[in-house]
């Protein structure tokens, strides 16, 4: 990678990686959670032991790889807008941050915080 342009096409194919990765586990959601309305339905009639169990496992599941799920969403669009100019990076994953200062009054103007 010579140039600037090598690291946009670079950091735009992982945009890309992410966002597959992200359809991949939006789908294991969408079944685990009608995995999870069957389990409910079937808890009614059946009294069984195991189905509350089951269903306790099915919801942590669910919630990791909620966070999973939003974690990579995120990486993903930093990553392909990563070299886009105008884009603010995420404080979140990167070293950047907005610092927001109190303005100061010298003599009737305003001036930033050194």
């Amino acid at each position: 990678m010579n140039n600037i342009k090598d690291f946009e096409k670079a950091f735009k194919r992982l945009g890309r990686e992410y966002r597959k990765s992200v359809k991949l586990i939006r789908k294991r959601i969408q079944q685990l959670k009608i995995e999870l309305e069957v389990l409910e339905f079937e808890k009614g009639p059946r009294k069984n032991s195991d189905i509350p169990l089951e269903i306790q496992i099915l919801k942590e599941r669910l919630k990791a790889l909620q966070e999973i799920y939003r974690t990579t969403s995120e990486i993903g669009v930093e990553a392909g807008n990563y070299y886009k100019r105008g884009w603010w990076r995420s404080e979140k994953y990167t070293t950047n941050s907005r610092k927001s200062r109190l303005p100061i009054l010298y003599h009737g103007f305003i001036i930033e915080d050194a």
